[in-house]
């Protein structure tokens, strides 16, 4: 299991690190062939992108659980001022996290197309967004509330597919009313549930690679263009998107 999640892990993001590539080059009317962006993608650029996700997930995760932790031992403990203090900074985390998230939404393009290591692109991304934060904050949610919406209307027929034989046994359970011995017999019969969840986290998967790196890609361009930036070589700043 913990194998499976870490092929799934790897996999998503050298498919976002290629989506991203591809992306960055297409932004500059470059043409870049499959082989070259296989060959960018799994390369240095990998790990660097695996570096940041990692930094960023444990510093955001730490902001967070530390906090929450705090907050389940007071409430636990019934100690009302542990509950307080841990609530208010968890508040204080969330927010905090946030602000995190906003400022490093751009690594990984910075990576991709700068070729910049770990920290060259937090910093990057960090100063792209200084001084739109909330711009870029409400842009990102606002994308990613349209493009979950997309993609739920094209999945949520795919997981009626999948899920078809487990949905049947399971309203024959509950239209027989069979209890005991029984139910546990009928559940035994939901074996294409695993095969079904599979499918629909897969094209799930695939279509939301090929949307997410999209927004950041563009975004992480404008952002570029509004404080001028020159791409080396390229005589001209990059148009606003």
């Amino acid at each position: 299991y913990l194998i499976g999640i870490f092929l799934f892990t790897l996999s998503n993001l050298a498919a976002t690190l290629g989506v991203t590539l591809v992306s960055c080059h297409e932004m500059n009317d470059e043409q870049i062939d499959w082989n070259e962006a296989l060959r960018q993608t799994f390369s240095w650029r990998l790990l660097r992108v695996f570096g940041q996700i990692l930094l960023q997930f444990i510093l955001i995760g730490s902001l967070v659980g530390l906090p929450y932790f705090i907050l389940m031992g007071g409430v636990v403990a019934k100690s009302v001022a542990t509950a307080v203090i841990g609530g208010m900074l968890l508040v204080v985390g969330l927010a905090a996290g946030a602000v995190i998230w906003v400022r490093w939404a751009f690594a990984v393009p910075a990576i991709a197309w700068e070729d910049a290591n770990v920290m060259e692109s937090l910093r990057t991304s960090w100063d792209l967004v200084r001084g739109r934060g909330w711009r870029t904050f409400a842009i990102l949610v606002l994308l990613t509330v349209i493009a979950q919406f997309a993609l739920s209307i094209v999945t949520t027929p795919i997981s009626l597919f999948a899920f078809r034989d487990f949905y049947t046994n399971y309203f024959e359970v509950i239209g027989s009313g069979a209890t005991g011995e029984q139910s546990i017999e009928t559940l035994e019969a939901f074996d294409s549930f695993g095969n079904g969840f599979g499918i629909f986290i897969s094209i799930s998967s695939i279509l939301a690679l090929t949307i997410t790196p999209l927004i950041t890609t563009v975004m992480y361009f404008d952002l570029r263009a509004r404080k001028g930036a020159i791409d080396e070589g390229n005589p001209k700043p990059v148009e606003p998107a």
